[in-house]
């Protein structure tokens, strides 16, 4: 709970800005309203269960994607995945993996929310409907973002040097966007 408040704390920093931005007349919208910005927690985990990733929303704003990544690389302790209702609703466990190279993971979310990828850096994975599964492992932490297609069909991925999968079956050359479904 404490890396909330921090994070609430930096977030009011950040918006209050200076004291003469504060006073200043709110900008008012041509209907005459003023902007309102609102927070408003939707989620509760536990404490000290690892560094929450930032929060992808999906296009069509109805689900939210974060991770808990206590990057620990033991069994006992994986990664975990989880959506959430943009609402703070139906917050759910989507996957949990075993860190292969004791990293915290990056997320995305396709358009609808339906289909979530993820990677520590070494593998990539996807859950959707029929379940969470693998979708390539390289022999080294060269994976350095991801995106997902809207429609949830194609996965885009950055490698930054050239590497080949764990059973060197494939190779990945560096420098290029690949893509994997």
């Amino acid at each position: 709970m404490h890396r909330l408040a921090g994070l609430i704390i930096v977030l009011g920093f950040a918006l209050s800005g200076t004291a003469s931005i504060a006073a200043q007349e709110p900008d008012l919208k041509s209907d005459g309203a003023a902007d309102t910005l609102v927070y408003n927690q939707i989620t509760a985990l536990e404490d000290d269960s690892g560094s929450t990733g930032y929060p992808v929303l999906s296009a069509d704003g109805s689900t939210a994607v974060f991770t808990e990544s206590p990057a620990s690389g033991d069994p006992a302790t994986p990664n975990r995945i989880f959506v959430v209702g943009s609402d703070g609703s139906g917050l759910t466990e989507v996957d949990a993996y075993q860190t292969l190279c004791f990293c915290g993971s990056m997320v995305d979310i396709s358009a609808d929310g339906a289909t979530v990828v993820s990677t520590e850096g070494v593998q990539m994975r996807i859950a959707d409907r029929s379940a969470a599964r693998e979708l390539i492992v390289l022999a080294g932490g060269e994976i350095t973002s991801l995106a997902i297609a809207g429609n949830g069909e194609t996965v885009f991925f950055m490698v930054r040097r050239d590497t080949a999968t764990v059973d060197g079956a494939t190779s990945s050359p560096a420098r290029g966007v690949g893509d994997r479904r």
